[in-house]
């Protein structure tokens, strides 16, 4: 492994514990994509739910997902909010 990816992998890793365990919980999310998300401030389960497709396209990268992927990210993000308690 190279110095420069022992590097990347060093601060992705780092990135990803920033990151709301909660967002990894979703399970659909990437180690890559994980990171991307706490690098632009989305910690909480919420902050990913509150973003349309497009704002999640945009913060990714266009290339990284197609808008379905991206649908079906936030959708599972959200399913917390439509959970009945008692």
């Amino acid at each position: 492994m190279s110095h420069f990816t022992n590097q990347t992998h060093g601060t992705v890793s780092a990135l990803h514990r920033n990151a709301d365990a909660t967002i990894a919980s979703i399970g659909l999310l990437n180690q890559a994509e994980l990171a991307a998300l706490a690098a632009h401030g989305m910690t909480a389960l919420d902050d990913l739910a509150d973003l349309a497709s497009d704002e999640l396209l945009d913060l990714l990268g266009p290339k990284a997902m197609t808008r379905a992927r991206a649908d079906e990210i936030i959708m599972a993000a959200r399913a917390h909010w439509f959970e009945e308690t008692n």
